[in-house]
């Protein structure tokens, strides 16, 4: 099987990592692999945010509070909770509000990135709850010290890390191709 093709079979998303942070030149690879991705008419307009340390702890506190508080519906309260899974990178991809498909743009680079992890032998997550956060002020002021832009919003964000769990094999659903 073509290589490509059997790291894009072989990506699971991680959920436990170990703590270890990655290493620089593979980070820079996946970096590169995101800002390869394609753009509506080329605009290649989104911008790449790398956590790593304390501003990745802050975030991610931040976020937790949210969800702890109830300002978001899709989790548990659990005091243990950690959107990215505690992973030691988190790539955050923002993108103009304005442009109307920016958020393909963002998935594109998100998709690169998580296929380079698994081909640097990285586990990876996609990690939404950025985008239902971005806007509220206590995230938005994290986002903003960051450098992102306050007219951009985080469609998604990719957690980076080595596995310390073996994902489980994945069945396919039946009936999702349609060829008339």
């Amino acid at each position: 099987m073509n290589q490509t093709i059997s790291k894009i079979l072989e990506r699971r998303s991680i959920r436990a990592y170990l703590p270890e942070q990655i290493p620089e030149d593979s980070l820079q690879q996946i970096i590169e692999a995101g800002l390869a991705a394609p753009t509506g008419m080329n605009r290649q307009s989104c911008k790449f945010t790398v956590l790593q340390g304390e501003p990745h702890q802050r975030l991610t506190l931040a976020i937790t509070k949210a969800v702890l508080e109830g300002n978001l519906h899709f989790r548990a309260k659990d005091e243990s909770y950690r959107c990215n899974y505690n992973a030691p990178t988190w790539i955050l991809v923002s993108e103009d509000r304005e442009n109307k498909i920016g958020y393909a743009d963002c998935a594109c680079a998100l998709e690169n990135m998580m296929l380079a992890a698994t081909a640097l032998g990285l586990g990876s997550c996609w990690v939404n709850q950025v985008y239902p956060t971005c806007d509220m002020p206590e995230i938005r002021e994290i986002l903003t010290s960051f450098g992102i832009p306050e007219s951009h919003i985080v469609y998604g964000s990719v957690a980076i890390g080595y596995a310390a769990e073996t994902p489980r094999e994945l069945e396919r659903k039946e009936g999702r191709v349609i060829r008339p």
